[in-house]
């Protein structure tokens, strides 16, 4: 998934939660207010999964790239010479 989804998943989560913190304001009644903290928690620790722990950490420099691909067509046409 990617940072897009997860933000948007977030920013969902944060409206049906103050929905529900909001009722359970009105309502007095805890439960609605902890089972809408807890949608916010969710929202919040699954942005932070995918911008920490899921997404690469490594993101290879260009030169790096391109010197690998340079290898990989040498050895490309060094199989064909052979031929």
């Amino acid at each position: 998934m990617k940072k897009i989804v997860a933000m948007s998943l977030l920013i969902l989560s944060i409206m049906i939660g103050s929905i529900f913190v909001i009722a359970g304001t009105v309502s007095d009644t805890e439960f609605f207010i902890w089972v809408g903290m807890v949608i916010i928690a969710i929202g919040v620790i699954n942005l932070l999964l995918k911008m920490i722990i899921i997404e690469p950490k490594y993101q290879p420099n260009i030169v790096t790239v391109r010197k690998n691909v340079r290898k990989t067509v040498k050895k490309k046409l060094k199989k064909k010479a052979k031929r």
